[in-house]
């Protein structure tokens, strides 16, 4: 029936967003993990300059490349933030087509009430009217 098939595609939405919430949770997992992989390095890399630091010059060298790992950081973590929101934006449009459409079947339905109920007053006409 047009109930069900309404019924089947709401759920049928329902699990898309689902996926998608899904895929966001996976992909901002992969993002965290890359940025500790990175994380990682970058603390490796501040242990190797630091055994190397025996002259100021190293030093020197040592401290420029904190200041670029943590920028790299904070533009990566940004990047992310930025995605996330973006993904967010696309769920709650999704839903707001999907409330769209329940609207809209729902207006349906009550015109075709509304159109049955005229048909029923032409062919019945009421008492008054014989």
């Amino acid at each position: 029936t047009e109930k069900q098939q309404a019924i089947q595609a709401m759920e049928a939405i329902v699990q898309a967003l689902k996926a998608e919430k899904q895929k966001i949770i996976q992909e901002k997992e992969d993002a965290i993990q890359a940025l500790e992989a990175e994380k990682e390095k970058v603390v490796q890399a501040r242990e190797e300059l630091k055994q190397q630091a025996v002259q100021g010059e190293l030093m020197q060298v040592f401290k420029a490349r904190k200041l670029n790992a943590k920028t790299l950081e904070t533009e990566k973590l940004q990047a992310v933030q930025a995605k996330e929101t973006e993904k967010q934006q696309a769920i709650l449009a999704k839903e707001r087509e999907k409330q769209e459409a329940t609207e809209a079947k729902e207006t349906e339905k009550q015109e075709a009430i509304r159109a049955k109920e005229a048909e029923k007053q032409q062919a019945c006409p009421s008492k008054g009217d014989r």
